[in-house]
């Protein structure tokens, strides 16, 4: 799958590492540096090596840092008697078992990091006991249980508290808002269900608060009303509801959150109805989504304003009629991610204001009209998909100035020419959807794209033999290019030694290969000169066949033509000697001749139709049988000519 504005950001909204945990010291402590943890205990990555139970008799320790390392086992339950221990940090490695009780008795810890390891069971009571905790990290385990309706009272002095990625369930204490101090706020990728608690905008210092991928919310239309709250929170920079089932329409007053925001995601809930139009007002934020909801109506122009917006995610929503108009104005975007939703018209030229465009999925959408050559002097694109609208025109030959590109999906549209040779120079390209369009010709030699991983050519008309060069493609791992019209040898090297990997069905003109593929045998030489011979004379006496019976056909038409008209009917027919020649043959005749017209006995395709061979039983002859087709202009006249 595509990278999308959500997973692209994730990283700035994860519980941080133990490294963060240093940067939170020397925040609060000024005295203490950077230099001064190194010395103490520094990174090691000591391989399989436990933690010392002597560390416990050293009684005058104060700071253990051992993040980042190899260690393993469990926390020794010794550590418990470091009575003057003010910061235990043990993440980033593979410790398992319990969280010891003995931890508790630390009554003078403020700064404690356990974070990715393998820890299990629940969290110690007394740990929620210390009052002097202003630091508190366990993300990344396997813990269980729930956090205690008084974490607000008994943590008083917190400042961030991180329980990320772990198998917590329950509600979100509402006591959280006696944390006056609390600032950073993690408890994504949980359990937690229940609502948001309604009075978490009375932490005015709040700044960071991620509730995502959790089942928070009741399924109700109030499920969005918590976050009205947090307008009062006017230090706040990062919110993140996404990954719940809340309910509702988006209130206004989010327009009124603060202006520090700069990362706002509220994406795969049930959201409803349109985006408010001020939301404008948050003129710092840098990525938006609100991506897999059921939002509807237009894209406010109020977007447009947000000069330092980089990532917008609005995939999979109901958003409809005209592309946005403001497409261009956010010039430091990044990720546009418009897929599957209802707009319409053409693609605005004005993209090429992008220019530091990473990222842009407008596929499954109802676009029509052409592909605008400045797309593709957006230099930065890395991923460029229009899947499934309705394009039509060629793919323009400055495709091949994205030179960084290594995604390019334009299948499933109407698109039409040769593709162009400049597509060898885009050397980063890796996967190539082209599929379900009406491209012709035969498809060019993209020897420079060693690095391709797809390619899906398929429901095309290409003809002509299948390109030597792509079996020389090393990282290729699927290949379909069936429902065309190549024909030849099929390669035998490179990905088509895997038959499982590759797809040619719906090529009639192909033959050999792997014997899983079910094509016809190689001719052998001598076949191959005999079927020549043999074409020559047999396309020779069709031609023959076809002029004398058009002759015939034609001299009938004109004898019906210039014959005078009667002024008495006759009581019976007298037959002119030519009319005694000709044959009476019916289109029945003419379809079993010719198998109902089948692409076996065909022959030839004109300008003005197609010829087909035929044998007809009752004389023991084969003949042509030309079929007009009339929607072509001058076909008509082609056949009184």
């Amino acid at each position: 799958m595509p990278p999308t504005v959500e997973s692209i950001t994730s990283t700035a909204k994860e519980s941080p590492n133990a490294i963060d945990a240093l940067a939170f010291k020397q925040r609060n402590d000024p005295f203490n540096s950077l230099s001064t943890w190194n010395e103490t205990l520094p990174f090691c990555q000591w391989q399989g090596i436990t933690i010392p139970v002597e560390l416990g008799s050293l009684s005058r320790l104060n700071r253990i840092f051992l993040g980042g390392n190899n260690l393993t086992g469990s926390i020794p339950t010794s550590l418990g008697n470091l009575s003057s221990l003010t910061a235990l940090l043990l993440g980033r490695n593979g410790l398992e078992g319990n969280i010891p009780e003995e931890l508790g008795q630390i009554k003078s810890l403020s700064i404690f990091g356990v974070g990715q390891n393998k820890l299990s069971g629940t969290i110690p009571r007394a740990l929620y006991n210390l009052s002097s905790m202003a630091f508190f990290s366990v993300t990344h385990n396997q813990l269980i249980g729930s956090l205690p309706v008084d974490l607000g009272i008994t943590l008083p002095n917190i400042i961030e508290f991180y329980a990320a990625r772990n198998q917590f369930t329950g509600p979100i204490p509402t006591s959280l808002n006696n944390a006056s101090r609390l600032e950073l706020l993690g408890l994504s990728s949980n359990r937690f269900t229940g609502p948001i608690p309604m009075n978490l905008g009375r932490l005015e210092g709040l700044r960071h608060l991620n509730l995502e991928k959790n089942t928070l919310g009741a399924g109700e239309v109030e499920d969005m009303c918590p976050l009205s709250s947090l307008t009062n929170c006017s230090r706040l920079r990062t919110l993140s509801v996404s990954g719940n089932r809340l309910k509702g329409a988006l209130p206004t007053s989010i327009a009124n959150l603060s202006t520090n925001l700069q990362g706002l995601y509220l994406g795969r809930n049930q959201i409803f109805g349109s985006i408010p139009s001020g939301i404008g007002n948050l003129f710092n934020l840098i990525s938006l989504s609100m991506s897999h909801n059921f939002m509807t109506g237009t894209i406010p122009e109020g977007i447009g304003k947000m000069s330092k917006l980089q990532g917008l995610g609005l995939r999979a929503n109901n958003f409809s009629k005209e592309f946005p108009s403001f497409i261009g104005n956010n010039t430091q975007l990044f990720v546009m991610d418009l897929h599957e939703n209802n707009f319409e018209g053409s693609i605005p030229s004005t993209l090429e204001n992008y220019r530091l465009l990473s990222l842009l999925f407008l596929s499954h959408n109802n676009l029509n009209g052409y592909l605008p050559k400045q797309i593709f002097n957006i230099t930065t694109l890395q991923i460029l998909d229009m899947e499934a609208n309705s394009l039509v025109g060629s793919l323009p030959m400055e495709v091949g100035n994205l030179k960084g590109l290594r995604i390019l999906d334009i299948s499933e549209n109407k698109l039409s020419g040769e593709i162009p040779r400049s597509l060898d120079n885009c050397h980063n390209l890796e996967n190539l959807y082209i599929e379900g369009n009406f491209f012709r010709g035969t498809f060019p030699s993209l020897s420079s794209l060693k690095g391709m991983l797809q390619m899906d050519i398929s429901h095309n008309n290409f003809l002509g033999e299948i390109p030597e060069y792509i079996e020389n493609i090393r990282y290729l791992q699927y290949l379909n290019l069936s429902y065309n019209d190549f024909e030849g040898k099929v390669p035998e090297e490179g990905i088509f030694k895997n038959a499982s990997e590759i797809s040619v069905i719906g090529n009639k003109k192909l033959y050999g290969g792997s014997p899983v593929l079910l094509l016809p045998a190689c001719p052998s030489q001598e076949s191959k000169k005999q079927w020549r011979r043999f074409s020559r004379r047999r396309m020779l006496a069709i031609i023959i066949s076809s002029v004398i019976y058009s002759v015939l056909l034609l001299s009938l038409l004109y004898y019906y033509v210039r014959k005078p008209k009667k002024k008495h009917p006759e009581t019976h027919l007298v037959m002119n000697p030519l009319e005694e020649q000709l044959l009476q043959i019916s289109y029945g005749d003419l379809s079993r001749a010719t198998d109902g017209f089948s692409e076996t006995n065909l022959i030839g395709v004109e300008s003005f139709g197609s010829v087909y061979k035929g044998g007809l039983d009752r004389i023991g002859k084969i003949v042509a049988v030309k079929v007009l087709n009339l929607e072509r202009r001058g076909a008509f006249k082609s056949f009184v000519a």
